[in-house]
Parts: C-alpha cells; structure tokens; sequence
C-alpha cells in the first residue's frame, strides 16, 4: 500500500473514532435552577399534562432540591365540598427531572412518557450546594 494512502486511512480512521462521544447522550438526574415565572408555569402545565390534565398545585421549589417530584392527587370530596369519609385509595404520583444533551426532560416515572421543558434551566443533581 502507498504510503499517501495509509496515511489518509488511518486520518479517516482517527477522525471517526474523535466523533464517537458516549457522553454527549448520558442523562443523569437534574434539579431546577431558581427560574422564572414562566418556567415554573411551564412546569406547571407539563406536570398537569401528566396527571391527564388534572389541575395542580406545585411549590415554587419544586424540583430544586431533589429530581423527584411526588404530585398527591387531590382528596374525592362530596356534594357539599367535604372529604369524603373512608381509606383513600389514590396514588401519588412520581415524576422525575432528567437532564439529557443540556435539556431539561420530565418523566412520569410509572408509563416512562417524557416531556421536554423547554423554559426551564437544570443542572445534574447534587451539583449545586445548598
């Protein structure tokens, strides 16, 4: 073999091997920077859209701290707007915040279906120190 040839395979070689990057996919769990008004009414509506367009009610610290977020449903309540008695079988539902290529991804934890957040900013949990 020539050696113009070798020389340009093994450049050819090199550069395909420096475009391989299994970290730029890796996703780790995240936590919400402090954001604005409009993230948190984004997360909002993600988080509602999850619980099949039930209306909820979130901190505003939700997901700051922790990448997991547990919605309670709200209490069955009778006619005349009081809980209704008896053992409440509802299930709390868990969310988790991923961080994936830089974005911010919502799951469901249960059916795995994912939301991006488009307005919200996060960073891997545990790298912000309190």
């Amino acid at each position: 073999m020539k050696p113009w040839k070798k020389a340009a395979l093994m450049v050819v070689g090199l550069l395909s091997a420096c475009s391989v990057n299994p970290a730029v996919s890796e996703e780790v769990h995240a936590v919400l920077v402090q954001g604005t008004e409009e993230s948190r009414a984004e997360l909002q509506r993600v988080v509602s859209a999850g619980m099949y367009h039930k209306p909820v009610l979130l901190a505003d610290n939700a997901l700051t701290e922790s990448s997991i977020l547990v919605v309670t449903p709200r209490p069955l309540l009778d006619i005349e707007q009081r809980p209704l008695r008896g053992r409440d079988l509802t299930v709390p539902v868990k969310f988790r915040l991923w961080r994936i290529e830089g974005k911010c991804w919502l799951e469901r934890i249960d059916n795995k279906k994912r939301w991006l957040l488009t307005l919200a900013q996060c960073v891997p949990e545990g790298s912000i120190t309190q």
